[in-house]
C-alpha cells in the first residue's frame, strides 16, 4: 500500500498530509472485492498506533482500528484473539499471534467504488475502510467544515457518537452530542436530535454541512424547516437511509432539502453477499371473533385491550424464544397497553417505551449480546429505527400498520450480524379482522419488493 501511495505522490506531484482524503483525477486503479474488479476513487495517509496480525505465512501491519472480515462479520484489529480466523480470497486464516507495531507510524487506507467498503489487498486478506457517516464527517473535518449529524432519537446520540469516537479514535477531531441529557456543541463534529434542534435552530448557523441519518425522516417539518430556513447557507448536504419513501411527496421534500440519490444498494444484495442476516417471514394470523365493529379506531381499541388475544400471543412468544433464542417484539405506538399487558404474562421479560430513559433501554439491549433467552416488549416508536442491537434471533411485529417506511425499518433491527448471530427469523402478528387483515397486505406487497421470503400464514387459535 505505501508503493502505490508513493507512485501516486510522483505521478501527480502530491504531498500526501495525514487525514487528508485525496481524489486525484484521471487515475485508473482498480482493486479486487467479493463481488469482481471495484475502481479505486481516493487515498489517505494517517499517523497511527499499529499492531501486527501473524498469520503464519504472511504478517500484516496495520493501525489498530484498521477492520477485517471474519465471517462476513467486521472485526477491529485490537479487539482479535489468537485463533481468531481472517477472511481471504481462498477461506479463512488463523491469527497466529498479535505483536505490538509502531506507537506512531504511516499507514495508509483507500476508499473505494463498493457498497459495502471491502477489498482484497495483494495478499488476498479481505479489508474493511470504515463507516460511511463516521469517514463523510472526517473527511468534511479535513476541509475545514463543521458537521452537524442529525439522528431521530437520543439513543441513536449516544450510539453513533460512541461509534464514531471508536472509529476516529487515531484522528484529532472531537465529538459533540446535543440531546436531551446533553448539550455539548463546540466540537467539529456533533451528533444531536432534532428535537432538541428545534428548540435552538439558531444553532444550525454553527454549521457548514449537515448528514442526517436516517434521512426519510427528512419529510418531517421540523427537519426541513431546520434544514431548509435555519440551515439554507449549508450547501454540503448528506443523507442516509435504508427505506427511501413511497410517496411522490415525500420523495420530492427529501431531495429538495438534501439532494439527488447517489447510490442504492438494495439489502437483497447485502443479505446474498453475506453482509447482513439471512431472513424468513413467517405471517401469523390471530383467530379474533369479528364483533362488526364500525371503522379502524374501534378495531384497534378493541384489539388492543383484547385480554384473551394478550394471553395467546404472550404464550406464543414464549415458544418462539424457546425454539429461537434471544426475542424482540414491537408493538404499535398505538397499542403500548397491549405491550404492557403481554410483558406482565411472560416472566422475565421486559417492557420499553419512551417514558423509560435511554440509559435503562441501552442496558436492557445490551443483554441481548450476553444472553441466549431475552424478551424484550417495545414501542416501535423507541426500537424500530436505527437502532443496533445485537444478537436478536427472533423478532415479532405486533399490528405493525401498513406504513412502508415502519415495516422495513422495524425489519431491519434484525437484519444485523453479530457474532453467532447470521440469519432472523421475524414473525409478522395481525388479526383475521378486516383493517389489520387489509394491512397485513400491503407489507406483504413490501416484503415482495425487498426480496424477502415469506412463508405460509400460520393461523393463532385461542
Amino acid at each position: 500500500m505505501s508503493t502505490l501511495f508513493k507512485a501516486i505522490s510522483r505521478l501527480k506531484q502530491h504531498q500526501f498530509v495525514n487525514d487528508e482524503l485525496y481524489h486525484p483525477s484521471n487515475v485508473q486503479i482498480t482493486i479486487s472485492t467479493p463481488t469482481g474488479e471495484q475502481s479505486v476513487i481516493g487515498f489517505i495517509k494517517k499517523r497511527s498506533a499499529t499492531i501486527i496480525v501473524d498469520l503464519g505465512d504472511l504478517k500484516i501491519e496495520c493501525a489498530t482500528t484498521h477492520r477485517f472480515i471474519s465471517h462476513n462479520t467486521e472485526v477491529c484489529a485490537c479487539d482479535l484473539t489468537i485463533g481468531d480466523l481472517i477472511q481471504t480470497s481462498t477461506g479463512h486464516q488463523s491469527v497466529k499471534n498479535l505483536l505490538n507495531g509502531s506507537s506512531d507510524a504511516d499507514v495508509y487506507d483507500i476508499e473505494i467504488d463498493h457498497p459495502a467498503h471491502v477489498y482484497y489487498t495483494a495478499d488476498g486478506v479481505l479489508h474493511h475502510n470504515t463507516s460511511m457517516c463516521a469517514a463523510l464527517s472526517m473527511v468534511l473535518h479535513t476541509h475545514g467544515l463543521q458537521t452537524l449529524i442529525i439522528v431521530p432519537s437520543s439513543d441513536l446520540v449516544t450510539q453513533t457518537v460512541n461509534e464514531f469516537r471508536a472509529r476516529l479514535v487515531n484522528h484529532p477531531v472531537t465529538i459533540g452530542e446535543y440531546s436531551g441529557s446533553q448539550k455539548d456543541i463546540d466540537h467539529p463534529i456533533v451528533v444531536a436530535t432534532w428535537q432538541s434542534l428545534q428548540n435552538v435552530p439558531q444553532y444550525m448557523s454553527y454549521f457548514n454541512a449537515v448528514i442526517v441519518d436516517e434521512a426519510h425522516g427528512t419529510k418531517a417539518t421540523v427537519i426541513r424547516e431546520l434544514i431548509n430556513n435555519h440551515g439554507r447557507h449549508i450547501s454540503h448536504r448528506y443523507g442516509f437511509t435504508g427505506t427511501f419513501p413511497k410517496s411522490e411527496t415525500d420523495q420530492y421534500n427529501l431531495k429538495l432539502s438534501i439532494g439527488r440519490i447517489v447510490r442504492e444498494v438494495p439489502a437483497a444484495w447485502l443479505i446474498e453477499q453475506g453482509y447482513l442476516s439471512e431472513i424468513m417471514i413467517q405471517p401469523v394470523e390471530t383467530d379474533d371473533e369479528d364483533p362488526e365493529l364500525p371503522d379502524y379506531a374501534a378495531e384497534r381499541a378493541y384489539l388492543t385491550r383484547h385480554d384473551a388475544r394478550s394471553a395467546a400471543l404472550a404464550k406464543y412468544i414464549q415458544e418462539l424464544r424457546a425454539t429461537y433464542g434471544n426475542t424482540m417484539v414491537l408493538v404499535n405506538t398505538q397499542s403500548l397497553a397491549q405491550g404492557r399487558e403481554i410483558a406482565s404474562l411472560i416472566p422475565d421479560s421486559v417492557y420499553l417505551d419512551g417514558s423509560h430513559s435511554s440509559e435503562l433501554r441501552q442496558e436492557q439491549y445490551q443483554q441481548y449480546a450476553d444472553r441466549d433467552d431475552v424478551i424484550v416488549i417495545a414501542s416501535a416508536g423507541i426500537a424500530s429505527t436505527g437502532i443496533s442491537i445485537d444478537r436478536i434471533f427472533c423478532l415479532v411485529l405486533l399490528d405493525t400498520g401498513k406504513s412502508f417506511v415502519k415495516c422495513i425499518q422495524a425489519v431491519g433491527r434484525g437484519l444485523r450480524k453479530k457474532g453467532d448471530k447470521n440469519k432472523i427469523f421475524v414473525v409478522d402478528a395481525y388479526s383475521k379482522l378486516k383493517y389489520a387483515k387489509k394491512h397485513f397486505k400491503d407489507r406483504k406487497k413490501y416484503y415482495a419488493e425487498a426480496q424477502y421470503p415469506t412463508t405460509s400464514t400460520k393461523k393463532l387459535k385461542y
